[in-house]
């Protein structure tokens, strides 16, 4: 009579169990990578969300308080319309807030809260904070009944002037308060003039700059007037050279109360080529607006700068004589010297804005 052998088949039973456990550790183990890794694009995706829309809001707000007012709507639109431009409104469940903050990045006491109403902005408010949250399905974690994860950001912006500027947005041209004052935005203007009615600028008027300077500054400490040649468009290493800073902009941080010099003189024709570069290239950047103007002439002077003014370069002549050279641009933007944005007050030179987290 055989006998069955039943410590084998246990043997084999318990196998199966093993091979079983195994797999279900596997499964986890492979939800956890797949899954984790999910997690974190979508935590990633989440804090930027948050970061460009407390952008986005704040600078709602400049442009509300620079046209003199505006309601708290306009501001909820602008972070409901980035939301949706970038498809965060398709996530599972979606919720999002955002609130007022004060320049330190504190919300504010009293009416914080950004709402879809004609409510004023607050007068106190510099910036906003955005938080959100939402879910995303998982793939394998879902087999052990976790069918979601859910994902938050949270980011705070707030503007204010650039008191200091560096790199490749700076142009080595300067221009007056007055010119900066008196010219509207998207107005063509002449960072300089000349006395040639047949060019665009014809007689600038205020937009001319001491003679002898033709309004080129330096950005170096030292006043370098080297024009440098066509490499310096692509040199890898700074130089001081106007060349390079029309390429590359400025290496040296350029802050208000500032004094540059005008030793670089008149607009060089020998910079044709770097100048040609920047229009075809970067031809928005910023130039630095001066208020004071020492008592020396030609390249001895120095320029006290107050600010910054957006342009987009348009056109130019070097090859001119140098009293009917000229620089023509497009004004995107300039607030005066001393203040804030907006409840009457005066604004103050370019403004940035800076996430804050």
């Amino acid at each position: 009579m055989r006998r069955r052998n039943i410590f084998g088949q246990r043997v084999r039973g318990q196998a199966v169990v093993f091979v079983g456990l195994a797999l279900v550790v596997l499964v986890a183990l492979t939800g956890l990578a797949v899954d984790g890794a999910n997690a974190f694009n979508q935590r990633r995706n989440a804090t930027n969300g948050a970061d460009a829309a407390a952008v986005a809001g704040t600078r709602a707000i400049t442009v509300q308080k620079k046209a003199g007012g505006g309601d708290s709507s306009a501001v909820f639109s602008e972070i409901e319309s980035y939301l949706v431009k970038h498809h965060l409104d398709d996530a599972l469940g979606l919720e999002w807030s955002a609130y007022y903050v004060d320049r330190h990045a504190t919300r504010l006491t009293s009416d914080a809260e950004v709402t879809n109403t004609s409510a004023d902005v607050p007068s106190g408010a510099y910036g906003v904070e955005v938080e959100l949250r939402y879910r995303f399905a998982t793939f394998f974690m879902s087999i052990l009944g976790q069918p979601d994860l859910t994902v938050s950001g949270k980011a705070s912006a707030i503007y204010g002037p650039a008191s200091t500027v560096v790199g490749g947005d700076l142009i080595p041209l300067a221009v007056s308060q007055q010119a900066a004052q008196q010219s509207q935005d998207g107005q063509n203007v002449c960072i300089f003039g000349s006395d040639d009615e047949e060019n665009p600028c014809g007689d600038s008027g205020a937009y001319q700059i001491t003679p002898g300077n033709f309004g080129q500054v330096a950005f170096d400490p030292a006043g370098t007037n080297a024009p440098g040649d066509g490499s310096s468009c692509e040199a890898e290493d700074s130089e001081d050279s106007l060349g390079y800073w029309w390429c590359q902009g400025s290496q040296y941080p350029i802050y208000l109360g500032m004094q540059l010099s005008g030793d670089p003189g008149m607009l060089s024709n020998s910079l044709a080529e770097e100048i040609d570069w920047r229009i075809d290239n970067r031809r928005q950047g910023l130039v630095p607006v001066f208020g004071y103007v020492n008592d020396e002439n030609g390249n001895n002077t120095t320029f006290t700068i107050v600010g910054f003014m957006a342009i987009e370069l348009v056109s130019y002549d070097v090859t001119a004589p140098a009293d009917e050279r000229w620089v023509l641009a497009k004004k995107i933007g300039y607030y005066t010297t001393a203040g804030s944005i907006g409840g009457g007050a005066v604004d103050t030179g370019v403004y940035a804005i800076n996430l804050v987290r």
